[in-house]
């Protein structure tokens, strides 16, 4: 599951993360953020819950809220210009507008080409992984199957170096995989 863009940190006794010195990390960026904003586009109520409390496990201080599909994401993202998300995670298979059609949509606009998006779902499909990494997303993380799964890839994607985050990987370090 590791890739080069995983940097060493330190876990507290309550299991949440520090940020390391020798690399901004997302985790670096979330604790020095008084507001950082997550939001996880998922149609799967269980899906959403078991992440969103990984994520608060780790980095209480989150905002992490839901889209229910792709077409309600655009929507709050519409609705709500001046209170963007820092980062994305969008499922694939979704009702109404799909994660590709999505993904190319928040790729397109000015106004969210910057913001990170992680693809995060249960297939890792070649065809899939292929398209959305030309369309622009910034990782491809295949959905876990148990929670302790789901914790540990949290843990990694929080302790990624936020400065190659925020670049595309290539295509070697694009896919990170269940286990």
């Amino acid at each position: 599951m590791q890739t080069r863009f995983f940097e060493k940190m330190t876990v507290e006794s309550k299991n949440t993360l520090q940020p390391s010195t020798t690399d901004p990390s997302l985790m670096g960026k979330i604790a020095s953020s008084k507001s950082f904003r997550i939001v996880l586009a998922d149609d799967d109520d269980d899906d959403y819950d078991f992440f969103a409390e990984a994520i608060l496990q780790f980095a209480p201080q989150v905002n992490i809220s839901r889209a229910l599909d792709g077409a309600d994401l655009i929507a709050k993202l519409e609705r709500e210009p001046d209170n963007l998300p820092d980062l994305i995670f969008l499922d694939l298979n979704m009702p109404c507008r799909k994660g590709f059609e999505c993904l190319s949509v928040l790729k397109s606009m000015d106004q969210w080409k910057q913001i990170p998006v992680i693809i995060y779902s249960t297939s890792a499909f070649a065809d899939q992984v292929d398209t959305t990494f030309k369309i622009g997303a910034n990782l491809y993380v295949q959905k876990p199957g148990d929670y302790q799964e789901i914790k540990k890839t949290v843990k990694n994607i929080l302790s990624l170096s936020l400065p190659k985050l925020l670049r595309q990987p290539t295509k070697e370090n694009f896919l990170l995989l269940a286990k």
